[in-house]
């Protein structure tokens, strides 16, 4: 099971919430370490069962998000298949309603080591490879969700070769009920785990807002390497989108991080900057027209206690008067 307190508090609030909550914190540490490790209940050789929570609070709100998920895997000669149901709900207190979504329910075929199939509805992120793990497009995985709970339904397509891997997602919608089918082509060179990359190219096509078909492109990447005579390794990581056939205006996004990992070892610490235009509608982690500047913290105390602090700073309209600072809390844990 995973739990996650997500806290953004004012800053002259923030340090209310400090005492209650280290009190929970430690209760968590004592009770996460003295229990085993388990993934995953078998229920026999061929089917488990996952469990996994998260919880998020705030001074707006509080969302409670439950996900059950069921794995069969289903040996048929030499192919492989699996059929995943799960459910995750929102629960909020003082919006304006309740959530409760079925986010993934798919079929997975692997026809080969090479090519696989998965149909139906799943969550699917094209998030940057670094300490903040936001997306410019799509990201279904993220642990606080921006507004709505997402997913993606469809089928996607995989196709490794060696170093290089290519998926197509056939996207029938997603969860506006005003989507329209989109698509998704995603080209990913190197092994992810190296010093350099993998560089990922991604080729969108969908409608936007005014419900016209636009093409775009989105290039991504990360670079890490040894600090030298200081512990820890450097990473820079970053992410474009544009459009690419609007006739008065294409727009524009990015976003870039800074990161030093390992300062003191399961410690990081990394700096993001990102910016879209007033029209960027495609992204899942930013708001169209803003700046956003963020300073994050992570300690990953053990293997299943996880804690991150988070201090941003969010300007709307790109003027520096329409301003919104954050401070947050993040803990995850399992048991």
């Amino acid at each position: 099971m995973l739990f996650t307190l997500f806290l953004k508090p004012s800053s002259t609030s923030f340090f209310l919430y400090l005492i209650p909550h280290c009190i929970l914190l430690f209760l968590i540490f004592v009770f996460v370490l003295v229990r085993p490790v388990q993934a995953e209940v078998w229920l026999n050789e061929n089917v488990y069962f996952e469990n996994q929570y998260d919880l998020q609070l705030s001074t707006t709100n509080l969302r409670l998000l439950p996900e059950f998920s069921l794995v069969h895997s289903i040996p048929i000669s030499s192919l492989a298949s699996k059929m995943t149901l799960g459910s995750k709900f929102d629960l909020q207190t003082t919006n304006t309603h309740s959530q409760a979504i079925i986010n993934e329910l798919h079929l997975t075929t692997t026809i080969s080591p090479i090519l696989a199939f998965t149909l139906g509805r799943q969550k699917i992120a094209y998030a940057q490879q670094d300490l903040f793990s936001t997306s410019l497009n799509k990201n279904d995985l993220r642990p606080a969700p921006l507004d709505e709970l997402t997913f993606s339904q469809g089928l996607l397509t995989t196709l490794r070769l060696g170093v290089i891997e290519q998926s197509v997602l056939l996207n029938q919608k997603d969860e506006n009920n005003e989507s329209t089918p989109s698509f998704h082509y995603q080209l990913k060179v190197g092994i992810p785990g190296y010093k350099v990359g993998p560089l990922k190219l991604l080729l969108s096509r969908e409608s936007n807002t005014s419900h016209k078909i636009t093409n775009r492109v989105m290039l991504g990447s990360a670079v890490q390497f040894p600090l030298g005579y200081i512990t820890g390794d450097w990473q820079w990581a970053f992410q474009y989108a544009t459009e690419l056939n609007n006739t008065l205006d294409n727009q524009q996004a990015w976003q870039t991080s800074l990161s030093w990992l390992g300062l003191i070892p399961n410690h990081k610490v990394g700096l993001l900057f990102s910016h879209t235009d007033s029209y960027w509608n495609y992204s899942d982690d930013f708001n169209p027209y803003t700046n956003r500047t963020e300073l994050r913290y992570q300690w990953r105390i053990q293997q299943r206690l996880t804690l991150e602090l988070a201090a941003s700073k969010v300007d709307f309209n790109a003027t520096a008067e329409n301003n919104e600072d954050e401070i947050a809390l993040n803990v995850s844990f399992e048991y």
